[in-house]
């Protein structure tokens, strides 16, 4: 009876233990799922954005305008705007610049005399890369200037310090 009682308490602790190691393997096999479902959705997204990038040059109607830097982040930015013929959708692309220091990182604005308009966030990588699909409402080139600024929080925020690249909206194409 002890030879079988010492039996099945050693398969026990065997077995708890193996149970053990396979949590553990369970954990980081987990995490490593995780990790590259996060990069897989990272390649889905650049894909994305070369899909609508290839889309646009091949568009005949398509209008790039060249950001050019205001030498307030150094003369290593540079970027382009593809705008599409009706002016209500853009890719906005840009490399040499830093990852922002600031929690709200840059943002992309439409200007004119009587109007600032944030269009949206810019996110850049810590290569200086960074590019972003652009929606309006209304046409961009009703618009005088497309912006790149660090994140103001508000249109007053926006001073020309501030103002990282920019391009002139050609006015022979404006809606206004």
């Amino acid at each position: 009876m002890a030879i079988v009682l010492t039996g099945s308490l050693i398969m026990h602790v065997r077995a708890y233990q193996s149970m053990e190691r396979m949590a553990q393997e369970n954990s980081r096999l987990a995490e490593r799922l995780g990790w590259q479902v996060s990069e897989v959705e990272e390649w889905q997204n650049t894909i994305y954005k070369l899909r609508v990038a290839s889309y646009m040059m091949a568009d005949p109607t398509t209008r790039p305008l060249m950001l050019e830097p205001m030498g307030n982040g150094g003369n290593s930015y540079h970027g382009v705007l593809l705008v599409s013929g009706d002016g209500l959708h853009a890719l906005l692309m840009v490399d040499g610049m830093s990852a922002p220091q600031i929690e709200n990182g840059y943002q992309v604005w439409l200007t004119r005399p009587d109007k600032k308009m944030p269009l949206g966030p810019l996110e850049v990588d810590n290569h200086g890369w960074g590019a972003t699909s652009l929606q309006s409402q209304v046409s961009l080139f009703g618009y005088d200037w497309v912006v790149i600024s660090m994140s103001p929080t508000s249109t007053e925020a926006l001073a020309a310090d501030a103002i990282l690249l920019r391009s002139k909206i050609p006015s022979d194409v404006s809606s206004r």
